[in-house]
């Protein structure tokens, strides 16, 4: 018997690889976007909390509808 059979688990094949590529780049800036909306300063008192709410509860579609509808973060 093989370590990974009795683990339950093997390295990723073909399609997987091709999962991680496209999704983890998405993960990573999911991410990003959730830490500058998190630290950037908006006009409204409640913006930045609906923004982290959309973007946290959709995930990659609220992602997509912020960087496409959002409003940019007030500069300093």
């Amino acid at each position: 018997m093989q370590l990974n059979t009795i683990l339950g688990f093997s390295m990723p094949g073909g399609t997987e690889w091709i999962l991680i590529l496209i999704f983890l780049p998405l993960f990573i800036w999911w991410i990003i976007t959730i830490i500058q909306i998190a630290r950037g300063r908006f006009e409204g008192d409640n913006t930045k909390l609906v923004w982290l709410l959309i973007v946290l509860l959709l995930g990659i579609l609220g992602l997509l509808i912020y960087k496409v509808a959002g409003p940019k973060p007030v500069r300093e």
